[in-house]
């Protein structure tokens, strides 16, 4: 199956109906690994879809995380998107901005944590500071 095919379905499958543009952002998202900001997704598809609007972008991306398409991960500077693949933690390099994933396996997972009185459905682990590459001598 392809990227567009993919995206087609997981957009029907949540109820949202599959228009171009849903498409071409859900599977910008699904092909990149920068955890890019609205912005950049606005920037990066303009070029193909030059009717594209900034609005367009938000309402779409605002959409996808309501139905828990995407998430966001928002740092001191700015709000990012990524697709939900699999679970993981997302860390954050101070200095060169950019956004890491690691695996969560050993990690916290949802089933592990009891609080009292309390369910957890999600576990949103963001993590800061200074990335390998960053951090050298």
């Amino acid at each position: 199956m392809n990227q567009m095919s993919k995206a087609i379905e997981i957009l029907e499958k949540n109820k949202i109906k599959p228009s171009f543009i849903r498409i071409k952002i859900l599977e910008y998202l699904m092909n990149t690994k920068t955890h890019p900001t609205a912005h950049e997704i606005y920037e990066q598809l303009k070029k193909e879809i030059p009717t594209l609007s900034k609005t367009s972008v938000y309402l779409n991306l605002n959409l996808f995380l309501k139905k828990k398409i995407i998430m966001d991960l928002k740092t001191k500077e700015e709000q990012r998107f990524d697709f939900i693949q699999y679970e993981h933690i997302n860390f954050y390099c101070r200095i060169c901005k950019k956004v890491f994933d690691l695996p969560i396996v050993n990690y916290i997972k949802e089933n592990d944590i009891k609080v009292d009185e309390f369910m957890v459905e999600k576990i949103n682990i963001y993590l800061e500071g200074v990335c390998k590459d960053c951090g050298k001598p």
